[in-house]
């Protein structure tokens, strides 16, 4: 048996992901946030999440799409973008030295992993001599290739080089004699018909419709993960720290629902649906309503899992730049009550 567990969490506060009550106003010199991103997942979640949070402060929200990973900057130093968000630290920190930018990153986002995925051939154990596999030509792309395919056993790089740095030419073994087939990014879903394994970076695999659960082999790298971008000149600007908190409140979801997916007491089975959903942004912040099945009917058992849920994403908030709404227990008593904000059923 399964108990239906529907949390709706806001200001009353079990688990309310808020924005400050001061960041509610948009910045006065910053009417409009032209935001640039990669197709694909970092579009849909501007469009998703960030635009709606940013226009309910009073900004007008811009989204402007890129196809490559060098666009984006050079619009982003040259004022046609006010931020972007599409890559890595290591590459960022790679192209501004290359081209004289003065770039700041300034939070995290929620990043699908690099794979190694099918192409011709559709196992890892298919591989043969002379295998062919695409791969980014970009280089800081091109050494998280070849780094996932040295941690897969299929290639040996020199020791003692940066990793981040690694190209074709560092591999010492090649027991395969693979093949490796340099592309533009965008490019690599799109050759999976024509190599026999393609190491397509997480945002173009969700562009095009690719799931990661597909994936032959995941990178395991924490250094990858990709950053929300502005000038270094506007880095401390108001709206700055607004699309700053938009994309923390996203990141914040994201690793809600990953967790809840993760939790070995939360059902998982037919007709078990599980959802994470920002709610309708309020004076009190931003409520965040989860919505899951427990894998059991006993209420002891119940209480303590809802317990362990809330305490736990309450403990992370702070890692996302968010704080908690509470609301005092003798609210309602000298004021008209606000609606029910907490509801289990």
């Amino acid at each position: 048996m399964q108990r239906r567990s529907f949390f709706a969490l806001s200001a009353l506060a079990l688990l309310a992901g808020t924005l400050p009550l001061a960041a509610l106003a948009a910045d006065p010199a910053k009417q409009e946030i032209v935001i640039g991103t990669t197709v694909g997942d970092f579009a849909d979640m501007v469009t998703d999440s960030i635009k709606p949070q940013l226009e309910a402060k009073g900004y007008q929200v811009k989204l402007v799409e890129f196809t490559d990973y060098v666009t984006p900057n050079i619009a982003l130093a040259d004022g046609s973008l006010d931020v972007n968000c599409f890559q890595h630290k290591p590459y960022l920190e790679s192209f501004a030295k290359d081209r004289g930018l003065s770039l700041a990153p300034i939070t995290q986002v929620p990043t699908g992993p690099m794979g190694l995925y099918a192409g011709k051939l559709g196992d890892l154990k298919a591989v043969k001599e002379g295998s062919t596999v695409a791969i980014p030509n970009d280089p800081t792309n091109q050494a998280r290739a070849l780094l996932m395919l040295q941690d897969l056993g299929w290639l040996t790089l020199k020791e003692g080089i940066n990793p981040l740095k690694a190209s074709e030419f560092d591999v010492v073994k090649n027991p395969h004699n693979l093949k490796l087939v340099l592309l533009e990014a965008a490019q690599l879903p799109r050759s999976r018909e024509d190599v026999d394994f393609s190491v397509i970076n997480g945002n173009f695999a969700a562009s095009s419709g690719i799931p990661f659960s597909s994936g032959l082999f995941l990178e395991r790298s924490y250094d990858f993960i990709n950053w929300v971008v502005v000038k270094s000149a506007d880095a401390d600007k108001p709206f700055a720290k607004d699309v700053a908190a938009a994309y923390n409140s996203a990141a914040f979801k994201a690793y809600a629902y990953a967790y809840l997916m993760g939790h070995p007491r939360i059902g998982k089975g037919p007709g078990m649906f599980l959802m994470v959903r920002t709610m309708e942004t309020s004076p009190t912040g931003l409520p965040l309503q989860l919505f899951c099945y427990t894998n059991t009917t006993v209420w002891v058992e119940y209480e303590g899992i809802q317990g362990e849920i809330f305490d736990h994403l309450i403990g992370v908030l702070p890692q996302f730049g968010l704080t908690l709404y509470q609301r005092s227990s003798d609210y309602g008593t000298h004021y008209p009550p606000a609606r029910p904000d907490v509801v289990a059923r």
